[in-house]
C-alpha cells in the first residue's frame, strides 16, 4: 500500500514539476524580450545622442520590469528544485520501502541507475588530480605510470579504483569501475565494490580478473615510452559511464594535460569504430584478453596446420592442456581445452559483446528538423519509445517508420538487442496516405521572420503560385518608406514578387530572418539560423546574387580593382620623389640630411592624420572619406610641381599635405576588402591589393625617371599621378559600393556596438598578436622606407666610385639607376606578395600559426642578402642587383600577410583604428625617420666632400637595415607564440565591458527529461 502511495504522490510531483518548466519557460520569453527592449532603447541613446528625460525614465523602468521577471524566473526555478527534492527524497524511501516488503529477490533485482551528477564529477576530478610523474635525468618511469603495468607481486590497497572483470545481470561478463574493499593473501582474491551501484554490490574476483589504474600521469615530452601507442589495442572508460570497453588508441596524449583520444569498438558504425572521444590517463589500461580465447586462437591454427599435412581424419591428434600445468585451477582461465577432428568445427571464436546493464538512456530521433530525445530502458523493446514518439508527433504509432543507416529498424526488439546507445540518431519517418500525400503535395507552408523576436507569420501558399501576395501581407503594417527598404532572400539570392516556390525549390516550412530595415532584410532559409550566402543557379529572370555584405560577387571583384588602382597611384606618387631626388638635390641645393626630410615630413602628417581617418573610417561612410580624400591629395600633388628654386620649404609643406590624402585611403582600403570577403579569398584579394606597393614603387621609380629625362625638368614628373587621382575619384563614385561592417562574417552591426576610441585602443593595446606583429611590420617600414628613398642614389654613387661611371652635373644623371632599381622592385614585389600568400595559405593547413612565421622567414632571409648587397656594392654591380633582387623579394612576403593577421585578429568595429594605429606605429618608428637617419648618419661619416666618402658613409649608413630585419624577424617570431588564442578571441568574440551599459545575451534554453536530473 505504501508503495502505490509513494507512486501516486511521485506522479502528481512529476505533474506539477512539468508545469513549473513550462512557466520557467513563458518567464524566460518574457525576460529576452525585456532584455532585447533595453538594448535596443540604449543602442538609440547611443547612436542618435538622444539624453531626454523620456529615454532615461523608459530605461529606468524597462530594467525595473526585467529585474521582476528574473525574481519571477528564480522563484519558479526554487519552486522546481524543491519538487525534484521531494521526488528523490521518495523514490528513495520507495526504495527502502520495497526491500523491507521483500519485493525484490535475486531473480528480479533493483533497477541500477548511474548517478551522473556527483559520481561523475568526482571521476573527472580524479583524473585531473592525478598526479605528474617527474623523474631524475636517466629515471624511466616506475610501475602504473601510464601505461606501464603493475609489478607482478603487487597488490592493490584497500580503497583503491580498479577495473574488475564481473558476471552483469544478463550473465555477460563486463568490466566495470570498481573499488577495492579488501585483499586475502591466503586465497589470493580481491573483494571490490562497483562504484555505481547503490546497493554497493560487492564481488569476490581473483587477482586476474583486477587492473589497478594508473597511480602517475606519464609526462609524454619526457616519457612517452610510458604511454600507449597509436592503434594499440586498450581498455577504455567510456565517458559518462562506468564501464571499460576495448577500443585503439587514436591519438595518444602530446602535452601532460591532454587526454588519449580513442576510437571504441561500436559495431554500429560501418567501420566498427566510434568517432574520437576523450579519455584521461587515468581510466586508460592495457587490455587483457582472455587466456581460453587465446588458446583457442593458437590451436585453432595449430589444427588447420594439421588438416594440411595430415591425409586422413585419423591423422589429426587431440591437444590437450594438463591441469596441473596451470596455477589456479578454479579461476575462469583455467580451463581444459580440447580439439579434435569432430569437434573442431563446432567451436567458434566467442564476438565481444558490449556491455548490457540494465540502465536508462536517451534516444534520439531526427524527425525532419526536430531531434526528440526519449528516455527508455537499455531492457525495453523499441516499440516503447515509439508510443512515446507518437505522442509527441500526434500520429499514431502504425504510421511511424524508424530507420538507421538506411535500414529499417524492428520495433519489437529490445534497445540492447539493437545495439543503440545515446550517440546514435535514428530517423524517424511519417508515412502518410497516398490520398493525403496528393492533396498536401502542391500546398507549402511558407514561414517569414525578420530578425525581431515574435515577428515570425506563417502562410499557406502554392508551390506554382507567385510569392507577390504573401510579401503583400507580410509588409502590410509597415509605412511606405519602410516598404521601400525591405528586401526578402532565400538562401543569400534576393527574392522577386513574380517567382514561385516551385523555381526557388522551397520546402515545406522554409524559415526566413531578418527584419525591414535599411541593414537587415527579412531572407528565407531552410535551416534555422542559418543566413548563408549560397550561389545557386536559378533561372533567366532571377536576381544577381547578392552576400551576406550587400555587395554582389562581381562588384566585389570590381571594388578589388579600383582599391589596387588607387593604391598603386598612391605609392607611384610616393616614389616618384625619390626617382628624381639627385635632381632636386642639385636644384635645391640641399645636403643629404635635408633631402631625407621630404620623406619624413610626408610619413609624419600620413602617420599623425591615420588616427583621425581611422576613427572617422569605423564610424561614418567610408567612401565619402576616400572620394574627399584622394581629391585633396591630387590637387595638393599637382601645387608641389611648381615651387620655386629659393622656396624649398614650400616643397616640404606640399609633400606634407600630400599624406592627408593618402592616410584617408590607407586606413579604410584593406577594411572594405575584409567586409567583401572572408577567409582565404581574403588573403587572395588582399595579395592583390597588395601587389600595389613593389609595382606602385617601381612605377614612380620609373616614370619620375623617364618623364625628368625626356622633360628635362623634374617637376614635370609631379605632374603624372595628379591627373590619374581623378581618375580614381571618378571610379570610386560610379563603381564602389559600400559594404555592411562585418555582415560577411555573420556578425550584424546590431550585435557588434561601436564603443569608444579610448575603448578600442584598451582592447588593441591587449591584443598582443596585433602589438608584436605591429612592431614587425615596423621594421620592414624602416628597411623599405631607407631603401626606397637611398637606394638609387646609392647605386649611382657606387657607380662613380668604382669608375663605372663618370661624375654628372646635369640633369637626369641617375635615371638609369632609377629605372632599373624600380624594374627590380616591381618584379620582386610581384613575386613576393605571391609566394608569400601562396606558402601562408598551404602552410595554414599543417599549423594555425602559419602567417606570422612566414612573415618572420621572409625578414630572416632578407637581412643576409641585403646585407650583401651593400658590401658587394663597391666590387660588382651585378652581384649588387642580384643580392637586391632576393633581398627586396623575401621582405616583399610580409605585405599581404601582415595585413590579413589584423584583419582576422581584430573585430570589424575596430579594424580601421587599427589600420590607423598600425600606420602611426610603423610610420613612426619606420619609414618616417629611417630615410632622415640614413641620411644624418651618412653626414656625420662623411670626412671629405669627395666622391669616395659619399659612397663610403651611405654604404656604412645603410647597413643598418639588415640589422632591423633580424629584430623585426624576432617580432614575428613571439606573434606565432599568441596569434591563435587572439584569432580565436576575435572570431567569438561577445561586446561586454566597452559599452557604458551592459546588457547580458541570454543563453538558449535546453529541455532535459525529469530522469536526467534525478540521481
Amino acid at each position: 500500500m505504501a508503495l502505490v502511495s509513494a507512486d501516486t504522490k511521485i506522479a502528481e510531483l512529476l505533474t506539477e514539476l512539468h508545469q513549473l518548466i513550462k512557466q520557467t519557460q513563458e518567464e524566460r520569453s518574457r525576460s529576452e524580450h525585456n532584455l532585447l527592449n533595453i538594448q535596443k532603447t540604449h543602442e538609440r541613446m547611443q547612436t542618435e545622442n538622444k539624453t531626454s528625460p523620456y529615454y532615461r525614465t523608459k530605461l529606468r523602468g524597462l530594467y525595473t520590469t526585467a529585474k521582476a521577471d528574473a525574481e519571477a524566473e528564480c522563484s519558479i526555478l526554487r519552486h522546481a528544485l524543491d519538487k525534484i527534492a521531494e521526488i528523490k527524497s521518495l523514490l528513495e524511501e520507495r526504495r527502502i520501502a520495497a526491500r523491507m516488503a521483500g519485493v525484490y529477490n535475486d531473480s528480479d533485482p533493483p533497477r541500477k541507475t548511474m548517478r551522473r551528477g556527483v559520481l561523475m564529477t568526482l571521476l573527472q576530478q580524479s583524473a585531473m588530480t592525478l598526479p605528474l610523474w617527474i623523474g631524475k635525468p636517466g629515471e624511466s618511469p616506475p610501475p602504473l605510470c601510464g601505461a606501464i603495468p603493475a609489478s607482478s607481486d603487487y597488490v592493490a590497497k584497500q580503497g583503491d579504483k580498479v577495473a574488475a572483470r564481473v558476471k552483469a545481470v544478463d550473465g555477460d561478463e563486463q568490466w566495470i569501475l570498481a573499488e577495492v574493499v579488501s585483499y586475502n593473501h591466503s586465497t589470493n582474491k580481491y573483494e571490490v565494490d562497483d562504484i555505481d551501484e547503490e546497493g554497493k554490490e560487492r564481488h569476490t574476483l581473483s587477482r586476474r580478473r583486477i587492473i589497478p589504474l594508473p597511480q602517475w600521469k606519464a609526462n609524454p615530452e619526457t616519457d612517452p615510452e610510458a604511454l600507449f601507442s597509436k592503434d594499440q589495442l586498450v581498455l577504455a572508460l567510456y565517458p559518462q559511464t562506468t564501464c571499460f570497453y576495448r577500443a585503439l588508441i587514436h591519438n595518444p596524449p602530446h602535452r601532460p594535460q591532454d587526454d588519449y583520444s580513442v576510437l571504441f569498438e561500436d559495431t554500429s558504425y560501418a567501420d566498427g569504430y566510434s568517432p574520437p572521444l576523450n579519455v584521461a590517463q587515468r581510466y586508460v589500461v592495457a587490455c587483457k584478453e582472455n587466456k581460453k580465447k587465446e588458446l583457442n586462437q593458437k590451436l585453432d591454427t595449430l589444427s588447420s596446420l594439421l588438416c594440411l599435412t595430415s591425409k586422413t581424419p585419423e591423422d589429426i591428434l587431440d591437444v590437450s592442456v594438463c591441469p596441473s600445468q596451470i596455477n589456479n585451477c578454479n579461476d575462469w582461465n583455467d580451463d581444459i581445452i580440447i580439439i579434435s577432428s569432430e569437434d573442431k568445427q563446432k567451436r567458434r571464436t566467442a564476438k565481444p559483446k558490449r556491455r548490457k546493464r540494465a540502465q536508462e538512456i536517451s534516444l534520439k530521433f531526427r524527425c525532419r528538423l526536430d531531434v526528440h530525445k526519449i528516455p527508455v530502458l537499455s531492457t525495453d523493446p523499441l516499440s516503447k519509445a515509439v508510443a512515446q514518439l507518437s505522442v509527441e508527433l500526434n500520429v499514431p504509432p502504425s504510421k511511424i517508420l524508424l530507420m538507421r543507416n538506411d535500414a529499417e529498424l524492428p520495433v519489437h526488439s529490445t534497445i540492447t538487442q539493437l545495439d543503440l546507445g545515446i550517440a546514435d540518431i535514428i530517423d524517424c519517418l511519417v508515412i502518410t496516405d497516398d490520398k493525403e500525400d496528393k492533396s498536401s503535395c502542391d500546398v507549402i507552408t511558407v514561414r517569414l521572420q525578420g530578425k525581431e523576436k515574435g515577428s515570425a507569420k506563417e502562410y499557406s501558399l502554392q508551390k506554382n503560385a507567385p510569392l507577390g501576395s504573401v510579401l503583400s501581407q507580410y509588409t502590410s503594417g509597415l509605412s511606405a518608406a519602410a516598404k521601400r527598404k525591405v528586401k526578402f532572400l532565400f538562401d543569400g539570392l534576393k527574392v522577386t514578387r513574380n517567382q514561385t516556390p516551385l523555381q526557388l525549390d522551397m520546402e515545406d516550412a522554409a524559415m526566413s530572418f531578418g527584419e525591414p530595415t535599411a541593414d537587415t532584410t527579412p531572407f528565407f532559409s531552410d535551416e534555422e539560423g542559418e543566413g548563408t550566402d549560397v550561389k545557386r543557379e536559378g533561372h533567366s529572370n532571377q536576381p544577381e546574387a547578392e552576400s551576406a555584405s550587400g555587395v554582389s560577387s562581381k562588384r566585389a571583384v570590381i571594388t578589388v580593382v579600383v582599391l589596387f588602382y588607387i593604391n598603386l597611384l598612391n605609392y607611384m606618387d610616393r616614389f616618384t620623389v625619390a626617382g628624381v631626388l639627385p635632381d632636386i638635390e642639385k636644384f635645391f641645393n640641399i645636403s643629404d640630411g635635408k633631402s631625407g626630410l621630404l620623406q619624413t615630413v610626408f610619413i609624419c602628417s600620413y602617420m599623425f592624420l591615420a588616427p583621425v581617418f581611422g576613427y572617422l573610417g569605423d564610424r561614418y561612410n567610408r567612401k565619402l572619406i576616400m572620394c574627399g580624400g584622394i581629391s585633396f591629395w591630387s590637387l595638393v600633388t599637382l601645387a608641389s610641381s611648381y615651387v620655386a628654386k629659393d622656396h624649398f620649404w614650400a616643397l616640404l609643406l606640399t609633400r606634407g599635405l600630400v599624406g592627408v590624402g593618402e592616410a584617408s585611403y590607407s586606413t579604410i582600403a584593406p577594411t572594405i576588402i575584409a567586409d567583401l570577403f572572408i577567409k582565404e579569398k581574403r588573403t587572395a584579394m588582399l595579395s592583390v591589393f597588395y601587389f600595389a606597393i613593389p609595382v606602385g614603387s617601381g612605377l614612380g621609380y620609373i616614370v619620375g625617371s623617364l618623364v625628368n629625362k625626356e622633360a628635362g625638368d623634374w617637376h614635370w614628373a609631379l605632374r603624372v599621378t595628379p591627373a590619374l587621382g581623378l581618375l580614381a575619384v571618378f571610379l570610386l563614385i560610379c563603381v564602389v559600393q559600400e559594404p555592411k561592417r562585418g555582415a560577411i562574417e555573420a556578425r550584424s552591426e546590431h550585435t557588434l556596438h561601436r564603443t569608444s576610441w579610448l575603448a578600442d585602443m584598451n582592447a588593441l593595446f591587449k591584443n598582443k598578436s596585433f602589438v608584436l606583429s605591429t612592431f614587425g611590420f615596423t621594421a620592414v617600414a624602416f628597411v623599405t622606407g631607407s631603401l626606397a628613398l637611398w637606394a638609387p642614389s646609392f647605386l649611382y654613387r657606387a657607380a662613380v666610385f668604382t669608375g663605372e661611371r663618370q661624375p654628372c652635373t646635369q640633369p637626369g644623371c641617375g635615371t638609369s639607376d632609377s629605372v632599373v632599381f624600380g624594374i627590380i622592385t616591381c618584379v620582386t614585389g610581384v613575386l613576393g606578395v605571391g609566394m608569400g600568400g601562396v606558402v601562408s595559405q598551404h602552410l595554414r593547413k599543417r599549423t594555425p600559426r602559419a602567417d606570422p612565421l612566414v612573415c618572420a622567414a621572409g625578414l630572416l632571409l632578407a637581412a643576409p642578402f641585403l646585407y650583401l648587397s651593400i658590401i658587394f656594392a663597391q666590387g660588382s654591380t651585378i652581384a649588387t642587383y642580384v643580392f637586391i633582387f632576393f633581398g627586396e623579394m623575401f621582405l616583399s612576403m610580409n605585405w599581404a600577410i601582415v595585413a590579413d593577421i589584423l584583419l582576422y585578429v581584430v573585430v570589424p568595429t575596430r579594424r580601421s583604428t587599427a589600420e590607423a594605429f598600425q600606420i602611426v606605429v610603423s610610420h613612426l618608428l619606420g619609414d618616417a625617420g629611417s630615410p632622415y637617419l640614413i641620411g644624418v648618419v651618412s653626414d656625420s661619416l662623411k670626412r671629405a666632400d669627395s666622391y669616395m666618402w659619399q659612397f663610403r658613409s651611405l654604404q656604412t649608413s645603410l647597413l643598418l637595415c639588415s640589422f632591423v630585419a633580424v629584430v623585426g624577424g624576432a617580432f614575428f617570431l613571439a606573434t606565432a607564440l599568441f596569434i591563435e588564442k587572439d584569432r580565436h578571441l576575435a572570431e567569438n568574440y561577445v561586446p561586454s565591458d566597452d559599452a557604458p551599459i551592459i546588457v547580458p545575451k541570454r543563453g538558449r534554453s535546453t529541455k532535459v527529461s525529469v530522469s536526467s536530473v534525478l540521481i
